[in-house]
């Protein structure tokens, strides 16, 4: 016999215990004529996992774990409700990550056109005529048109 607050609805492929509106439990059978899988504890990050060759077996056991733990089980639910009906925080003067974003461009220099090519130093010469190497110098025969 489920404790008061406790009550079995539709869950996904299978029956889910709920506490209130939250999901503590549910029963899910994968594919037909496989064993029946009840994951409880689904409100911890590491939920429990047992394979049972029945439904109703399956859900004896969910009932007998919610009987054994409802203290624990109504100290979370009164938790998660306290944490729903708290209002959000005020953000106060703090940055909205658009405004670090458009301060950051400011400070760089880059709501200007091709930010990246602007430079500080005098651009650099053209290379010495006499230093570079023609094509005459490494491949004379393709220069002269021979085969």
């Amino acid at each position: 016999m489920l404790p008061t607050g406790f009550s079995w609805r539709d869950y996904i492929n299978g029956p889910g215990l709920y506490l209130g509106d939250r999901l503590i439990a549910n029963a899910v059978q994968p594919s037909e004529g496989a064993l029946w899988r009840l994951t409880y504890g689904v409100r911890e990050n590491i939920p429990n996992t047992k394979f049972f060759s029945c439904e109703a077996a399956a859900k004896r056991y969910a009932e007998a774990w919610a009987v054994k733990w409802e203290a624990r089980l109504r100290a979370w639910y009164t938790a998660q409700i306290a944490l729903r009906e708290r209002p959000p925080e005020p953000r106060g003067n703090l940055p909205t990550p658009e405004m670090v974003a458009k301060e950051y461009a400011r400070r760089s220099g880059r709501r200007t056109k091709n930010w990246w090519l602007k430079s500080d130093t005098a651009p650099m010469p053209p290379p010495n005529q006499d230093d570079c190497a023609t094509v005459t110098d490494i491949a004379p025969s393709f220069a002269a048109g021979s085969d």
